[in-house]
């Protein structure tokens, strides 16, 4: 009988340790959804940093002067803005890292901005 309540003590602490690791990988709070708005004059973009954490899912909503493309080249994401609608982009944050967004094409295009994820 004691070997077996030391046998649940130990998975206990085991596991407890485990969830207090993951939790301080996100400073106590888990993943959620950041929600930023983002506006795309020319070759700008505003805000020019967007930042998240690690498994955060990000939501833009992009609005646009002109018929453009925005990129994420490192997430591969590249998305189709035009001045009619604002475009909502949704993606999950999987990698830590600061990361080009570029307007126009992926390879050729003008740097509008960077997306930090810690």
């Amino acid at each position: 009988m004691l070997l077996g309540g030391g046998l649940v003590v130990a998975l206990f602490v085991v596991f407890a340790g485990i969830g207090l690791y993951e939790a301080s990988i996100h400073h106590g709070i888990g993943p959620t959804a950041v929600s930023i708005e983002v506006s795309v004059r020319g070759n700008s973009m505003t805000p020019s940093t967007i930042t998240a954490r690690e498994g955060d899912q990000v939501v833009l909503s992009i609005t646009t002067d002109r018929s453009q493309s925005l990129s994420i080249p490192s997430y591969n994401l590249t998305y189709r803005l035009t001045p009619a609608a604002p475009v909502a982009a949704t993606f999950i944050a999987s990698k830590a890292g600061t990361f080009d967004i570029v307007v126009g094409s992926s390879s050729t295009g003008a740097k509008a901005g960077v997306l930090k994820v810690t």
